[in-house]
């Protein structure tokens, strides 16, 4: 049983201390923020609760967005090199490092990013001495057809997509003129202090693309729900993940560079979002994870996939890691509507609190389908779509995110091959065969009214799990 307890943390930009509880102090240590007695004894795991970027409060976003920047500002031990992993986990920098070794074995895709976000959140924590900074998550699935005016592009969350007139510059792989971030968490960040200010190596930038193809969340949770191996699920993620990173374009249309945007870690935390709600789907059904590879070592840590796809506490509504010696449990609001814990009400509301009435709708119905009782064959039998699959929009996506695996970085870095990325560009081809499949099963209508446009769904069916 997970307990709320706090203790006295020290928060480094004030230089004063923060009440948690008597939890541990954030330190990166194996008690870090853990609930524990008097004397010091643990006494359970520390619960961190993710929230979709709609649902944060200013004051949380701005905790999290602080801690950022500090971390940010950590200067490397590598003097004068671009990469230093010998940096990981205490300066932002090194999570870009750090991404592309996930990338090394394809089959370490999701643990490799779930150990990333761990250590990241524990990094971002311990640098502000709060041991309530979590990690923002983005769902875009959840409004396919507003992603590009999203609440995530606001200045006080990400900040825009489009910088503006004087901060712009070229991008040598695009072949273009992108723009530079200047508001929001990442405004003004820079690569590096010797780089001409016209080479987008000198600042964090986005292209973004008007055309994205993004799916609808009902495909995505038929996706998960599917019964399968994880490497067979995983597989798909891959396929369909590089949407996100080429509709933002700039920095995230690159894996070599994709995380030098914050905004990549809200996207990876949707993606550990799906393998969690795979993992409490088949939890709550009684069936084992399905996983042939999960005995492997991990790359770079060297320990068992099995550590870091942990284990599900549905009673909490989180999935506690490492497997075999729990220091937290990482939950998502998402997790208590699929675990059936609506005890948690505070963190179920991912919905604008100026939605009209039949937005208002839709939002209930997307709540609805993400319960673990919602079938694959109610959701086919219900929903409605109301947004189109451009399958060769979604490979193009796919093969250029991918193609970037074979760049100078990649080569003289990670030593990845055109093999390699081609390998990557034929998992492409699969999940978008797999996805018009699925999208095929479902019935389509044409949207009527901004709500029904915004989510990709009808919002006056009736869902009933």
């Amino acid at each position: 049983m997970l307990t709320s307890i706090s203790s006295e943390c020290t928060n480094r930009e004030t230089g004063k201390s923060k009440s948690t509880d008597g939890r541990h102090p954030p330190d990166g240590s194996e008690k870090h923020c853990r609930p524990q007695d008097a004397s010091g004894h643990v006494l359970g795991l520390q619960r961190r609760i993710r929230k979709e970027v709609h649902s944060l409060s200013d004051a949380e976003f701005q905790s999290f967005s602080r801690a950022a920047n500090l971390l940010k500002e950590v200067e490397s031990k590598c003097s004068g090199k671009t990469l230093c992993p010998e940096d990981y986990p205490n300066t932002w920098d090194s999570f870009r490092t750090f991404n592309m070794r996930c990338h090394n074995d394809e089959e370490d895709f999701l643990v490799c990013h779930r150990r990333m976000l761990y250590d990241l959140e524990t990094s971002l924590q311990k640098i502000s001495g709060d041991c309530d900074v979590t990690l923002p998550y983005w769902n875009p699935y959840r409004e396919p057809g507003n992603a590009l005016d999203s609440k995530v592009w606001n200045s006080s969350r990400f900040g825009a997509l489009w910088g503006v007139e004087e901060k712009y510059c070229y991008d040598s792989a695009e072949d273009a003129w992108t723009d530079c971030v200047t508001d929001g968490v990442g405004a003004d960040w820079k690569q590096g202090n010797d780089i001409h200010s016209y080479d987008c190596s000198a600042c964090l930038n986005r292209a973004p693309e008007l055309y994205a193809n993004l799916l609808p969340f009902p495909v995505l949770l038929a996706a998960a729900k599917k019964d399968r191996t994880l490497e067979d699920f995983q597989s798909w993620v891959r396929g369909i993940v590089a949407d996100v990173h080429f509709m933002v374009g700039g920095d995230m249309a690159h894996l070599p560079e994709a995380t030098t945007d914050p905004v990549a870690f809200a996207h990876f935390g949707m993606m550990d979002l799906l393998l969690s709600l795979r993992q409490v789907y088949r939890s709550k059904a009684g069936k084992d994870e399905l996983c042939t590879t999960c005995s492997k070592p991990t790359a770079f840590y060297n320990v068992p996939r099995s550590e870091w796809l942990g284990k599900v506490d549905a009673a909490n509504s989180c999935i506690q890691v490492p497997a075999s010696s729990p220091r937290a449990c990482i939950g998502y609001g998402d997790l208590v509507l699929a675990t059936g814990n609506r005890g948690q009400a505070s963190l179920l509301s991912e919905g604008d609190s100026e939605e009209s009435s039949a937005g208002a709708k839709c939002t209930r119905m997307l709540n609805t389908m993400k319960s673990s009782t919602c079938g694959v064959k109610d959701l086919l039998h219900s929903v409605v779509l109301t947004q189109r699959y451009n399958a060769t929009s979604a490979y193009a996506a796919c093969r250029t995110y991918w193609s970037s695996m074979d760049s100078e970085m990649g080569r003289n870095f990670m030593k990845w091959t055109r093999n390699t990325a081609t390998k990557r560009i034929e998992s492409c081809k699969a999940a978008v065969n797999e996805t018009m499949k699925l999208v095929s099963f479902f019935r389509h209508d044409e949207p009527v009214g901004s709500p029904e446009t915004k989510y990709g769904i009808k919002c006056d069916a009736t869902l009933e799990c």
